[in-house]
């Protein structure tokens, strides 16, 4: 009777150490369906639908487009899709202009911040500017950030939009 008690143990053991297995993979791929990690297909979809919004072209006068990227955040599975620019004016110039242009486009100002990341502490977003506007069924989430208050010496900003239809995008 011990015998086969162990060899159930033994087994069930085993098919617990498979299925642990079998989630790590699949996470690192991210598509883990037991840990929640990763981007779906839709998630996916949704970047592509997010990278055409007509609000990514909008920029300053004179400022030049220096990448465009697209995707799926797969640490935080949300859709994202973005452009950097680097600008002719200040960032006061950038933020205004966008304070402008971003509304007439249907995004409501969620919130605003002139200095987004503290001199004596944690980062929490260094977004400068987030906007909301319903896409897709979901709420989206416009931002501008500039590289400028991370240390870098670029002039450069990102102008992105987040979504996702789990509720996991913010800015």
């Amino acid at each position: 009777m011990a015998a086969v008690a162990m060899g159930l143990r033994g087994r069930a053991a085993a098919a617990t150490i498979g299925l642990g297995v079998l989630a790590g993979l699949l996470s690192t791929a991210g598509c883990s369906p037991f840990l929640g990690y990763g981007c779906t297909d839709r998630d996916e979809e949704f970047a592509a639908t997010l990278d055409e919004l007509d609000i990514l072209n909008v920029r300053p006068p004179g400022a030049t487009l220096r990448d465009s990227y697209s995707g799926c955040d797969d640490d935080d599975g949300f859709a994202v899709a973005g452009r950097t620019y680097r600008p002719e004016g200040t960032p006061e110039e950038v933020v205004a202009f966008y304070r402008r242009v971003a509304p007439d486009d249907g995004w409501t100002l969620k919130s605003a911040s002139d200095s987004p990341v503290p001199e004596d502490g944690l980062v929490i977003s260094g977004v400068r500017l987030c906007f909301t506007k319903a896409i897709d069924g979901t709420t989206g989430y416009l931002t501008v950030s500039f590289l400028s208050d991370f240390g870098e010496k670029s002039r450069d900003f990102h102008l992105e939009v987040t979504g996702a239809h789990d509720g996991d995008a913010w800015c």
